[in-house]
């Protein structure tokens, strides 16, 4: 998420953080996108924090995974196998948090994480970000951990630094 480009660069930056006791979690990614495709979010995360602090563990979403619903399904077992500490949380620029911006289906089995369609303003954002050149570039289906799933962290950070999320966060506050 590029609002969190700050946060990333500080933490790994940080020396007191022990890095060999963290696991790390991914929230949400294109599908269509391999692991490592670096407008993915798991791309960006394994250059910006993964590579640069090497956690005890890294658990990524398969954007390119073949079964979709087995794919939600095996993430959100890991999810509620080692439940989160602490979750560190972007927004977009409408409020939208985890590629949840508009939701097309849910697994009955488990809602921790659900197969998203992207609506065009979100994917317009992500050709802002910088993340893609144009919109036809931007994948219009994604993996999403749940806002109910991240809110069961024990401890929740939003980190907004970005002046584009200004009206997205005020929208959030003034519910």
């Amino acid at each position: 998420e590029a609002s969190q480009n700050e946060l990333i660069d500080v933490l790994a930056g940080n020396k007191a953080i022990d890095w060999g006791k963290v696991d790390v979690f991914q929230c949400g990614e294109y599908l269509g996108l391999s692991q490592t495709h670096l407008a993915g979010c798991g791309g960006w995360l394994q250059t910006g924090l993964i590579d640069r602090v090497r956690p005890r563990a890294a658990h990524v979403l398969r954007g390119d995974a073949q079964d979709v619903d087995a794919e939600c399904k095996r993430y959100a077992r890991l999810l509620k196998a080692k439940p989160i500490d602490l979750c560190l949380i972007g927004m977009g620029d409408k409020g939208s948090v985890s590629l949840n911006g508009s939701l097309d289906k849910r697994s009955e089995d488990d809602p921790a994480v659900n197969h998203v369609w992207l609506d065009e303003g979100m994917r317009r954002q992500q050709v802002a970000d910088g993340r893609f050149y144009s919109l036809n570039d931007v994948p219009r289906e994604a993996i999403a951990v749940t806002c109910a799933a991240l809110a069961e962290a024990r401890r929740l950070i939003f980190c907004v630094p970005d002046y584009r999320r200004a009206n997205g966060v005020k929208e959030v506050l003034d519910i």
